[in-house]
C-alpha cells in the first residue's frame, strides 16, 4: 500500500494503517510511544517493500515470457545466455516457465511470492493447485519460510531425499585390490576430508567475521535509538 504525502500529513489513511500494526509485546512495553510510533512507520516501509519484491518477480517473469515468445529459439537461448538482464540463464528460464504456467493466471498475493525463489516459483508452476494450495497454506500458517527444499517436501511428501555416499567406503575399488592400493585410495579419501574440513573452517571464519561486523552495526542502531528516545524525553518537557 502506497501513501501520498497529502495523506501522509493529513492522517487519513496512513494513521489507519499506522494504528493497525502489531507491534510486539516487549516493545510496548519498554519503549515510549515516540519510539512504538517510529517502529510502526518503518513496520509499513518494510511491509510495502517486501510485497514490491514479489510483484517485481511477476513483472520480471512476464517480460521474459514477451521475449521468449517474440524470439527465435536460438535468440532466446543467446539472450538468457549472455546475462544481459543479470539473471541466470537457469533463473530466467524457471521465472518464464513460472509465468506461463502459473503465474499469468494466478492471484496469489505478491508477500507469499516474495518468499520464494525462482527455482521454487519454477517447481510451484510445475505443481497441481491443490499442492501450491497446501505450500500458501504452510507459509500463511508460518509452518514454512518458503525455502525450495521446504516447498519441494510439501509438493512431493512421498520422495525420498537419495542417500549420501560414505566417505570412506572402499566399494569404488576392485575386491581384490592390494593392501597399498586400499592404503592409498585411504589416503586420497582422507586428504579429501581434510580439504573440505579446511574450506568448512574458512567459511566459518567468514561468518564470525560477519557476526562481528552486524554487532557493530547493532550497537550503532542501538546507540541512534537512546539518542532518539532522550531526544523524545526532552521534547516532552
Amino acid at each position: 500500500m502506497t501513501f501520498t504525502e497529502s495523506e501522509i500529513s493529513s492522517g487519513n489513511e496512513y494513521e489507519e494503517a499506522l494504528a493497525a500494526v502489531v507491534i510486539p509485546a516487549a516493545i510496548r512495553q519498554n519503549e515510549t510511544p515516540v519510539i512504538q510510533q517510529l517502529v510502526a512507520g518503518r513496520v509499513l516501509e518494510i511491509q510495502e517493500e517486501h510485497e514490491s519484491i514479489g510483484q517485481s518477480q511477476v513483472a520480471i517473469a512476464e517480460h521474459l515470457h514477451f521475449l521468449r515468445s517474440n524470439l527465435k529459439k536460438g535468440s532466446w537461448t543467446a539472450f538468457i545466455e549472455s546475462g544481459v538482464t543479470g539473471l541466470s540463464k537457469k533463473a530466467s528460464q524457471d521465472l518464464e516457465n513460472a509465468w506461463t504456467k502459473w503465474l499469468k493466471d494466478s492471484e496469489v498475493s505478491p508477500k507469499l511470492l516474495a518468499m520464494m525463489s525462482a527455482r521454487t516459483l519454477n517447481a510451484m508452476a510445475n505443481a497441481e493447485p491443490k499442492q501450491r494450495e497446501r505450500v500458501y497454506n504452510a507459509i500463511e500458517e508460518r509452518k514454512i519460510e518458503g525455502s525450495e527444499s521446504e516447498v519441494k517436501r510439501i509438493l512431493n511428501p512421498n520422495r525420498k531425499s537419495k542417500p549420501k555416499a560414505a566417505l570412506g567406503a572402499f566399494k569404488d575399488l576392485p575386491s581384490d585390490s592390494s593392501e597399498a592400493d586400499r592404503l592409498i585410495h585411504a589416503t586420497k579419501l582422507i586428504n579429501q576430508q581434510g580439504a573440505q574440513i579446511d574450506t568448512l573452517t574458512s567459511q566459518k571464519d567468514r561468518l564470525l567475521n560477519d557476526q562481528k561486523e552486524k554487532a557493530k552495526t547493532i550497537a550503532g542502531l542501538k546507540e541512534e535509538i537512546r539518542q532518539l528516545k532522550e531526544q523524545a524525553k526532552a521534547a516532552s518537557y
